[in-house]
C-alpha cells in the first residue's frame, strides 16, 4: 500500500511504538484519544505481534519484570518484561521503587488493564483502526499484518516510519495490502504533519 492509502478519518489511531515518538506526535497533532498500552514502552515489532497475538495474556507480570537501568533522564526505572522482552520505560519512578523491589507495580497493573480492556474493545469494535509504528522491517510488518488479521473485526491500517537522514519522505512501497512504510527525518515534526495531513479521527 502506498501512502495515499492511509488518507481518511478513523475511529482510533494506535501506537505500536517502538519508542515513545509516535505517541508524542500523535497527541501534538491532537491525533490520539488515549494512552494505549505501548505508548511509554520500547520494543521490537516482532514483540509486540507475539503480545496481541496471545491476547496480552501474561504480559508484564510481575514475576517476569526485572530492572535493567534507567531512563534518559534519571527518574524511571527502565524495567523489562522477560517474556515478552518488552521495556517499560516511564511506569516505575526511582522515588517509589527500588531495583529489586518494584513497589508501585500495583498502580501499574490497574492502569495496564484498563489499557489492555480499552485495546480489546477497540479491536473488536471499531469500524477502522490506524497503527502506527517507527522502525521496522518488512518481514515484521507482514507478520504484524498476518496478526491483526485474526483480531481486527473490521477495517483497519498501518503505517510504519523508518527514520532516514535523508530530507523528504520516501515511500517504500511494500506490496503488503494494508500496510504503507515510508522512510524519512522522523525526529522532526514536519515529518509527521506531512504524513497525517489526510488523517482525522471521527
Amino acid at each position: 500500500m502506498d501512502l495515499s492509502g492511509i488518507a481518511g478519518k478513523y475511529d482510533l489511531i494506535y501506537s505500536l511504538g517502538e519508542n515513545c515518538t509516535p505517541s508524542i506526535q500523535l497527541k501534538r497533532m491532537n491525533l490520539r484519544s488515549y494512552s494505549g498500552v505501548f505508548d511509554w514502552m520500547i520494543s521490537e515489532l516482532e514483540d509486540i505481534s507475539g503480545v496481541l497475538e496471545n491476547r496480552f495474556q501474561g504480559f508484564m507480570e510481575l514475576p517476569n519484570l526485572k530492572a535493567i537501568g534507567v531512563d534518559y533522564a534519571g527518574g524511571n526505572f527502565l524495567v523489562k518484561d522477560r517474556k515478552s522482552r518488552i521495556i517499560s520505560a516511564h511506569d516505575f519512578p526511582q522515588k517509589q521503587n527500588h531495583i529489586f523491589h518494584l513497589a508501585s507495580y500495583p498502580e501499574f497493573r490497574s492502569r495496564l488493564d484498563r489499557r489492555i480492556y480499552r485495546t480489546l474493545h477497540y479491536l473488536t469494535y471499531a469500524k477502522r483502526l490506524l497503527f502506527v509504528r517507527t522502525n521496522a522491517s518488512y518481514e515484521e510488518a507482514r507478520e504484524l499484518e498476518r496478526v491483526l488479521n485474526g483480531l481486527v473485526n473490521y477495517d483497519y491500517r498501518v503505517l510504519v516510519i523508518n527514520h532516514s537522514n535523508a530530507d523528504g519522505i520516501a515511500d517504500l512501497q511494500w506490496p503488503l495490502p494494508r500496510t504503507c512504510a515510508v522512510s524519512c527525518y522522523s525526529i522532526n515534526p514536519d515529518c509527521w504533519d506531512t504524513l497525517f495531513k489526510d488523517v482525522s479521527l471521527g
